[in-house]
């Protein structure tokens, strides 16, 4: 993404698309870099259903910020989505 305003990706939605995550994942695995960081198993499925309910789960503590765009912890929740979702 040299080059690219940040702000193209997060206007069309695509930076926080887990898909997004994965395709960059294949283009490192292509490029020789690093794997990205997944969490194994059970640790998997405890982060995906945590990705969930702050999606889904008003009750959630991240709810909120996760649809907010200019909630001052957007960008750090979109984040953590995409880890937990990354697995």
């Amino acid at each position: 993404m040299a080059g690219i305003d940040q702000s193209v990706f997060n206007e069309m939605g695509i930076a926080d698309h887990p898909a997004m995550y994965r395709i960059l994942d294949a283009v490192g695995r292509i490029l020789d870099e690093p794997d990205l960081p997944a969490p194994p198993g059970r640790q998997e499925q405890q982060a995906r259903g945590e990705a969930q309910r702050m999606m889904h789960d008003p009750e959630h503590p991240d709810y909120s910020a996760f649809h907010d765009c200019d909630h001052p912890r957007f960008a750090e929740v979109r984040a953590k989505y995409m880890r937990l979702m990354g697995a």
